[in-house]
């Protein structure tokens, strides 16, 4: 029998909880592609032992989000600009199919729960709180896929989702509120049922995405430029 903690909810061990927290703040931006941990940092941050955080960042590694260097010195795994054209292909067809299947499987409450994601995105952006609604992006996305039925696509959907810095693309000019409105096309068309058009939508949006991280790499080799290759 599971241990179980006394609110009656599956126990987590240290691991699981630094595995948890470093996971979310390299998807949110908090640590950028090729920036090195700090082990004591860490745990000081996450008022934890070192053990757990060196567990947790082994297993960091074999998902591919943390690289080891000859010197035993650990980051956050830096990716290409072929990695990120990879990375959206895959994206862009399996997402784009899960679409469909959520279309096709959701319940009411799998649709009241991408409503409330996109409604806390668009709230959290007309608030300006950008950093909130990087958060409400990943949700939205991730109550679609759920919605699916397909456990074995949503865990190549997450793959694919940590192997690269996604928020770099929030500061691209304009993206936030792009992608915004491509969400509402998207959750309308899931609403009406229409798993076609939701499914071409998002495989889309992700296109757009892939242009915003190519902009980024733009942006990233010349500050001087907006980020689509012209002088500010």
């Amino acid at each position: 029998m599971e241990d179980r903690q006394p609110s009656g909810r599956k126990y987590r061990s240290k691991t699981t909880l630094a595995r948890e927290a470093l996971t979310a703040a390299i998807m949110n931006g908090d640590y950028s592609s090729g920036q090195r941990f700090n082990v004591r940092q860490l745990a000081d941050d996450l008022d934890m032992s070192i053990t757990p955080i060196r567990e947790a960042l082994r297993f960091l590694e074999a998902e591919g989000m943390v690289v080891y260097d000859e010197h035993r010195s650990i980051s956050a795994v830096e990716l290409s600009e072929a990695d990120a054209t990879e990375i959206y292909a895959l994206r862009s067809l399996l997402e784009g199919m899960v679409t469909e299947w959520s279309v096709e499987n959701s319940s009411d409450e799998d649709l009241a729960a991408i409503t409330r994601a996109h409604e806390n995105m668009l709230n959290a952006v007309q608030s300006g709180a950008d950093a909130a609604a990087h958060g409400c992006n990943r949700e939205w996305h991730f109550a679609i896929y759920q919605s699916s039925g397909s456990t074995l696509a949503m865990e190549f959907i997450a793959k694919l989702w940590i192997r690269y810095e996604w928020n770099s693309i929030w500061q691209v000019p304009g993206r936030l509120e792009k992608s915004l409105a491509e969400h509402e096309g998207i959750t309308n068309a899931i609403l009406r049922r229409d798993a076609e058009m939701a499914g071409r939508l998002m495989r889309e949006h992700v296109g757009g995405g892939h242009m915003a991280v190519r902009d980024y790499w733009v942006l990233k080799k010349d500050p001087n430029t907006d980020g689509t290759g012209f002088l500010k």
